[in-house]
């Protein structure tokens, strides 16, 4: 049964992620130039304040350069509550629509 449940989660995100790309690809401005979603990942870091410093700049680069999106892929394991709170700030506050994603599947069981 573990192993059904693994394949069900991969086969999910994988929908997920061609149904984003699809979406991305479906809608133009109306200047004519095509849309486009930015992409910020965290791949087995702590939240600290330089991790914060990187998502809030990629959530004002995404707003300066009007983005239809910003995806964030999130891997790990925790860290500062300080640092957190900062990110959740900015992330209430964004003008972008912001899609987080954890990757690779959770913990072990």
């Amino acid at each position: 049964m573990p192993k059904l449940k693994k394949f069900f989660y991969a086969g999910c995100r994988s929908l997920f992620l061609c149904g984003l790309c699809l979406w991305s690809l479906s809608f133009t401005k109306a200047s004519g130039q095509s849309s486009f979603v930015y992409f910020a990942q965290l791949e087995d870091q702590t939240i600290n304040p330089a991790t914060a410093d990187y998502l809030i700049k990629a959530i004002d680069q995404a707003e300066e350069d009007g983005a239809e999106a910003l995806v964030i892929k999130l891997d790990t394991p925790g860290g500062l509550l300080t640092s957190t709170r900062r990110i959740v700030k900015r992330m209430l506050k964004a003008k972008v629509p912001l899609v987080v994603y954890v990757a690779p599947e959770g913990a072990p069981d």
